[in-house]
């Protein structure tokens, strides 16, 4: 945890990448200027060739019209080299930019991150909230967060939803894996970036995929079809071999037009669905591709690439197949074109089986592709958070036993490390809880906060803000942000006794179903009433929780809390006090462990907060 004071390998690394970067950048812009160049000369030298060999004799015409056609063949070959380095340039400059981007969110420079689409997922309980799960300055943008809409999706509810255990290991082997890949891990952020601007909700594709094709499923009209093929050709060439008198061929022609104008509606419609996802969706293979194609031995990494492969074909290869059916189809834009192909080879019909077959073989499988796309984005997203904050810990899990939490050097993951102050925490166990005192401003939310989103990124299987932390698996439930509503009626009293109600209410509920459990921080509650009612409320509302099992802290300036009856017994006091420094003119928290018979302001470095 001391990345902040003595140097962050993974910000040398992102520099060191970022100054790779800007050397080839300026190397193959010096080429593509000499291009640009070359270019314009074999161009200029081609047209005078030709313009020369117009007016010069048989010989000298030949030479020249040579020489125009051999300039213009290397102009055509330096656009083409041209354009491919045009292209690693911007990719280039779009990896730099990924750099200096790592490099603020190790830095929490917050302005200078880009704004990341905030999940659309239902937050029931505000813990997102609460905890800065989500937001401009929140854990899931510290993330880089999900560039496409599954794969935002995915990261959200592993946030809000603690994985089950085997679940949570097999996550964490993959962070632990992919956590030092950093090149890797830029490669496919640059290309989720780019996927993430033409990102759609894929559910109508899948919809269409696991959909009953309508062609295939009419197999007369289909060899209808493949017949109408043939006739107008075979028609012209008996008409060609005096066969047969007469143009009949454009008989068959009209009937085609005929046959292929009854389907039309029907036709364009599943083209054009067809074309609307191909337009969205061919980014998504070069994220399947960029997968495929890696190589890592760890059963995790390998267990996930696996999904993205069908009878020894990798599920990009069957998405760009996809990409070319659906291109066939955009004939029909181009009606000079369209209507005389289609009069003559029914053109539609031959193109829409090949898409009705690819949707009969493959279309099952793309809901489980892009579900281990997501699955793979959200992943990758947690290894970048460790990749980024090489002295976080895996956490370990203790699924047996009494439930509790101890760590060593935990902090707040949002606050810069220079000006993070660490502690070391313990939770539990059962029957207790932590009754966090001290002064405005010492810190005592942020401790809670920092507990909350920690428990969240180790139920998510990722790496936490400590030097070491063992924790049993807990619900999270919170109180903090309490917003009163207009619109509903809702006074903010009323509101903060809903969101308590809940929280115990689910304490209840864990109790019944047997091995639940839930870690609750509540900040500061129920100001909204007098002291003596909030003291009778806090105290009913904390024996509540304990004797369902529940383990937490509580922030509070009633310190008469820890002399409560029912409590007194129960509750592990921790007093935070803060410190001036007057040459910096800055103040900092400070918090401890404090004991029922000392509860003074600790003077002194950070220390160790709870347990008994």
């Amino acid at each position: 945890m001391s990345e902040g004071r003595c140097g962050n390998p993974s910000r040398a690394r992102f520099e060191e990448l970022s100054r790779g970067y800007r050397r080839e950048l300026e190397r193959m812009s010096c080429v593509g200027a000499r291009l640009s160049g070359a270019r314009l000369v074999s161009f200029v030298v081609s047209g005078l060739a030709f313009v020369a060999g117009i007016w010069a004799g048989f010989v000298d015409n030949a030479v020249m019209m040579g020489t125009g056609v051999v300039f213009l063949a290397v102009f055509l070959g330096l656009v083409l080299k041209h354009r491919r380095v045009a292209a690693r340039i911007e990719e280039l400059n779009a990896l730099e930019g990924l750099c200096s981007e790592g490099i603020a969110r190790i830095d929490r420079r917050w302005g200078d991150l880009p704004e990341i689409p905030s999940p659309e997922i239902d937050d029931e309980f505000g813990i997102g909230g609460d905890l800065d799960l989500f937001g401009p300055v929140s854990l899931y943008r510290l993330t880089g967060g999900g560039q496409t809409f599954l794969g935002r999706l995915r990261l959200a509810r592993w946030l809000l939803e603690p994985a089950p255990a085997k679940e949570r290991e097999r996550r964490q082997s993959f962070v632990r894996a992919m956590r030092e890949r950093a090149k890797f891990l830029l490669e496919f952020a640059k290309i989720g970036r780019e996927t993430g601007r033409r990102d759609m909700d894929p559910e109508p594709f899948f919809r269409w995929g696991e959909g009953v094709p309508w062609l295939l499923a009419r197999p007369v009209l289909l060899w209808v079809a493949r017949l109408m093929t043939l006739l107008p050709a075979g028609l012209m060439a008996l008409d060609a071999l005096e066969v047969i008198g007469g143009a009949y061929w454009i008989l068959a022609v009209l009937l085609n037009l005929l046959v292929a104008g009854i389907a039309a509606r029907r036709v364009k419609g599943i083209f054009d669905s067809v074309s609307f996802h191909k337009d969205r969706l061919g980014h998504y293979s070069v994220l399947m591709e960029a997968l495929t194609d890696l190589e890592c031995d760890e059963p995790a990494v390998a267990g996930l690439l696996d999904r993205l492969r069908v009878d020894g074909v990798s599920a990009s290869w069957q998405m760009r197949r996809l990409e070319r059916l659906s291109t066939l189809a955009d004939l029909r834009f181009s009606p000079m074109l369209h209507l005389p192909v289609l009069a003559f080879t029914m053109w539609d019909f031959h193109v829409l089986a090949g898409l009705e077959r690819w949707q009969r073989r493959i279309g099952g499988r793309c809901r489980d592709w892009f579900d281990a796309l997501a699955e793979a984005e959200a992943l990758l997203a947690m290894a970048q958070l460790a990749h980024d904050n090489p002295g976080w810990a895996i956490p370990g899990f203790e699924d047996g036993g009494s439930p509790g939490m101890r760590a060593r050097a935990l902090g707040h993951p949002l606050i810069p490390p220079k000006r993070r102050v660490d502690n070391d925490v313990e939770i539990g166990p059962a029957g207790t809880f932590l009754l966090v005192t001290g002064s405005n401003m010492s810190g005592k939310s942020t401790l809670l906060r920092a507990i909350g989103l920690n428990a969240a990124l180790a139920g998510a299987g990722c790496a936490v803000c400590a030097r070491e932390m063992t924790t049993s698996a807990f619900e999270l439930r919170t109180s903090f942000r309490i917003r009163d509503s207009l619109e509903e009626g809702v006074s903010f009293f009323m509101a903060e006794l809903r969101r308590l109600k809940g929280v115990v209410d689910r304490a209840d509920a864990l109790e019944d179903e047997g091995g639940g459990r839930l870690l609750f921080l509540l900040d500061e509650i129920l100001q909204g009433t007098n002291v003596f009612e909030r003291q009778i409320a806090v105290r009913t509302v904390l024996e509540h929780l304990v004797r369902a099992g529940a383990v937490g802290a509580i922030s509070t300036h009633d310190l008469s809390l820890a002399d409560a009856e029912g409590l007194a017994e129960k509750a592990v006091p921790v007093y935070f006090t803060e410190s001036f420094t007057e040459d910096e003119g800055s103040m900092s928290p400070r918090g401890r462990r404090a004991t029922a018979a000392a509860r003074d302001p600790v003077r002194g470095s950070t220390g160790s907060v709870g347990g008994r």
